[in-house]
């Protein structure tokens, strides 16, 4: 089990505690990735910006389950059956396996047009699939990262009408990133570089703020919308810029290569 060096980040710091006392364990070189993570994303401007990151770091459950920027706030609920291990979470699909964020976008999002920023990754076991909540007050009440009918689709808003090619399949991260009411995107990369990004996906520009907390691995609200495989990181915010998105992925897959789980070439 590693132990944090003396000094560093007080952010980083308290995640590396929080593995540690929940049984996860840590090498001296994985530390000082973490180190740098929370270094690049403070100095990128994204940590003011999170509510909760997710590496899913430690190696157990009540590790993998831990929000980094603020252990104890919004951690995971795993739900249903899930392996837990040094490379990230695994369930198969199915609508009793999902892990829940604890955010809920109605009470937690302040801003009216719902300014926020959800997305992540899956390693090659992930299968296309749902990630997201559905407010249950029709199609424009969907937050959703996946893929329907193999077209992808990662926006807020209508199910309707899906946009993109292809599915969300292995090595994939994908996000939907909305800063108003008029300027927002959705994007997924399928086993590519975090630095060529395909033209954004503008589908909607309709979003309520649902009363229900975000899953992972499912859709809050509806059955039949799953995913499977394992989920390595994964972020929940307000509206990132763009140089923001493109670090936030940047940054996060630096810190699944330091633990040997890189996402892309």
């Amino acid at each position: 089990m590693g132990t944090k060096a003396a000094g560093g980040d007080a952010d980083a710091n308290a995640y590396i505690s929080a593995i540690t006392t929940a049984g996860g364990t840590l090498s001296g070189a994985e530390e000082a990735a973490i180190q740098t993570f929370f270094t690049d994303i403070k100095s990128s401007g994204i940590f003011s910006k999170a509510y909760a990151i997710y590496p899913f770091l430690g190696g157990v459950a009540n590790s993998n389950k831990i929000n980094a920027v603020n252990p104890g706030t919004y951690d995971l609920t795993f739900t249903g059956t899930w392996n837990h291990s040094v490379t990230g979470s695994y369930c198969a699909s199915s609508n009793s396996n999902y892990a829940d964020t604890g955010f809920n976008v109605s009470s937690s999002v302040a801003d009216a047009e719902s300014n926020l920023s959800f997305g992540g990754f899956g390693n090659s076991s992930h299968t296309s699939g749902y990630w997201g909540l559905n407010g249950g007050g029709g199609a424009s009440t969907y937050l959703l990262l996946g893929d329907f009918n193999n077209n992808s689709e990662v926006y807020f808003g209508s199910l309707t009408t899906p946009g993109g090619t292809g599915g969300w399949n292995g090595g994939a991260a994908m996000i939907a990133n909305r800063t108003s009411a008029t300027s927002w995107e959705s994007i997924i990369l399928d086993s590519g570089s975090a630095a060529t990004w395909p033209t954004p996906l503008n589908p909607n520009s309709t979003f309520t703020k649902a009363n229900y907390t975000i899953y992972i691995n499912g859709i809050n609200n509806i059955s039949g919308y799953n995913s499977g495989g394992e989920v390595t990181y994964a972020w929940i915010t307000e509206g990132l810029s763009t140089s923001e998105r493109n670090d936030i992925l940047t940054y996060g897959n630096e810190l699944m290569t330091a633990f040997n789980r890189n996402m892309f070439s």
